[in-house]
């Protein structure tokens, strides 16, 4: 009996744990604008809010968010002071551009975080962003100059 109470405990614990880390914690992802032309840059902020006292372990960025999306530059992480609730903000700015007309996706971005001190991970995600690519007009009347 004594066990199944100690079980019982350690579940109701884990699972107030998850929902306290879960409600303190938020991934944001923003671009400036919706609709640039062809290789034009466009910024892209990633924001992530967590407890004081928290690793977060950001992304390794290569040298592009996606097929079509590549980073043309990306700052330092940037760390805001404590707000008034003891959450901690950063944020990074990527510069990125695509040569792809017509929709383009900046996939969702999985930030992992966890208490200082503990082995246990969880994941805080940013929604997919999306911006438009217009294609750069051409005259095919005017001569060519070489």
């Amino acid at each position: 009996m004594r066990f199944l109470k100690e079980i019982l405990l350690l579940t109701l614990f884990a699972v107030l744990s998850f929902a306290a880390v879960g409600q303190s914690v938020e991934a944001v992802g923003r671009l400036d604008r919706d609709t640039i032309k062809m290789g034009e840059h466009l910024h892209f902020e990633l924001n992530m809010k967590a407890p004081e006292g928290f690793e977060v372990f950001w992304p390794d960025w290569g040298d592009t968010l996606s097929k079509k999306v590549e980073i043309i530059s990306k700052s330092d992480i940037q760390q805001q002071p404590l707000d008034a609730r003891g959450n901690v903000w950063m944020k990074q700015n990527i510069i990125v551009t695509s040569f792809d007309t017509g929709v383009n996706i900046i996939p969702s971005v999985e930030l992992e975080f966890s208490p200082k001190g503990d082995s246990t991970i969880f994941t805080a995600t940013s929604a997919a962003l999306s911006f438009y690519v217009q294609p750069v007009a051409v005259d095919t009347t005017a001569a060519l100059n070489l």
